[in-house]
């Protein structure tokens, strides 16, 4: 019986909205984390990065002396359909990682190394590799490397990803590489931090968001290879700890009313209502979101506040990259618009309302709709030119349309 009891519930996960739309959920779980593999809720999440493996001196592959093996299967028997990757490198190479990289990704070791990453996938039961080599350590050794890890892991079925700055394209990816990447994390957080300690603020806004969207999209990467990232960390600025980085968990263990906001005194993070809002944008604009990582959120007693909860819910609600407005009987115009926006729609649902939203998540207005016939208008003369968003609450579910106005 509970065997029969799992598989209904593995056929309902596998028959949700959240899988027939293809978004992806993926999370980064650092090895200094694991002892947390219980609390985690693998069924709300698509992709898992086991962080970070990397070649010791002797050529050896580690992720902090764990063993990732009980993780893994843990993980697929709460979600059969969860896939499973190990990210390598990470923001932070000691100079021993940094040294073995710089050897192992030279040409003539480069193919041992590759097959060495591969082999590692394959005797872990995983699904493919996500490279993290950032900043100094992306040189002209990275676009040979990528390419030829992509090669082998594509020949074997596996799958390759890369987490990159939001706005930067470092000059020593090519665009093979680029184009070799499965998809690509966009890492829309420390726009400021420690290392700049005169730019107190917020280090990841919704703008910082729209912003790192756009420059992939200028750079050719379409919204099927893009997953949008966000922090369950926020940055403390309150003198004298500038910028130093605090979890999500910990301002809502010290007031559960903190989950609401995105900023206390000069603490900035992304709250709920913050994640809601990037979730939306992700669904709108990409097709994922990334956590930046998963052990920060809340567990147990304080589960209610949870933003992976949150994230999950708000995807499973919502009917991603903008509708057509005909599955709701619905007519909007004109759009682009000037000064005024009207809207048609037969309503069933006594608890329907619209919002109005600017590109930054804030409700700029918010009306309830009538049972029956409904003809809205709504002067926005006042507005600055400028996108926006049109959200429809109605029947359970959210829709999105994007307003032009010019």
């Amino acid at each position: 019986m509970r065997k029969l009891l799992l598989l209904i519930c593995c056929l309902f996960f596998l028959c949700s909205d959240l899988t027939a739309q293809n978004f992806r959920i993926i999370a980064y779980f650092p090895h200094y984390r694991f002892a947390l593999q219980n609390d985690i809720h693998f069924e709300r999440i698509t992709h898992l990065n086991l962080s970070f493996l990397n070649p010791d001196a002797n050529g050896n592959l580690v992720i902090g002396g764990q063993d990732i093996d009980p993780i893994v299967a843990r993980a697929r028997s709460l979600n059969p359909s969860i896939k499973v990757f190990v990210a390598i490198a990470g923001g932070g190479l000691t100079p021993e990682w940094e040294a073995a990289y710089k050897l192992r990704m030279q040409a003539v070791n480069r193919t041992a190394f590759v097959h060495q990453l591969v082999a590692y996938v394959e005797s872990h039961n995983l699904d493919g590799i996500d490279v993290d080599l950032e900043w100094s350590h992306v040189d002209a050794l990275y676009s040979p490397f990528v390419l030829e890890l992509a090669d082998s892991l594509h020949a074997k079925g596996f799958e390759i990803s890369a987490a990159w700055p939001a706005t930067t394209r470092y000059a020593d990816i090519t665009d093979a590489a680029l184009a070799s990447f499965d998809w690509i994390n966009l890492m829309a957080y420390d726009l400021t931090g420690p290392w700049n300690p005169n730019s107190p603020g917020d280090h990841s806004p919704y703008s910082f968001a729209n912003q790192g969207i756009a420059f992939w999209k200028g750079h050719g990467v379409s919204a099927e290879r893009m997953n949008l990232g966000v922090p369950f960390y926020g940055r403390n600025w309150d003198s004298p700890n500038t910028g130093q980085a605090f979890t999500y968990a910990s301002m809502v263990a010290e007031d559960s009313s903190y989950a609401y906001e995105d900023t206390v005194g000069q603490r900035y993070y992304n709250g709920i209502p913050g994640i809601q809002a990037k979730t939306q944008l992700a669904q709108m604009e990409t097709s994922g979101i990334m956590i930046w990582e998963i052990g920060q959120d809340v567990f147990g007693a304080l589960e209610h506040y949870s933003l992976l909860k949150t994230i999950y819910e708000q995807i499973a609600q919502t009917t991603p990259l903008e509708p057509e407005l005909a599955q709701l009987n619905a007519t909007l115009y004109p759009n682009p618009f000037s000064d005024q926006i009207s809207l048609e729609m037969n309503v069933e649902d006594r608890n329907s309302r619209i919002e109005i939203r600017d590109m930054q998540g804030r409700v700029l207005l918010e009306e309830r709709l009538n049972i029956g016939p409904n003809l809205k208008s709504w002067n926005l003369s006042h507005l600055a030119d400028a996108l926006y968003l049109l959200v429809i609450h109605t029947n359970g579910r959210s829709y999105i349309k994007k307003l032009i106005k010019r």
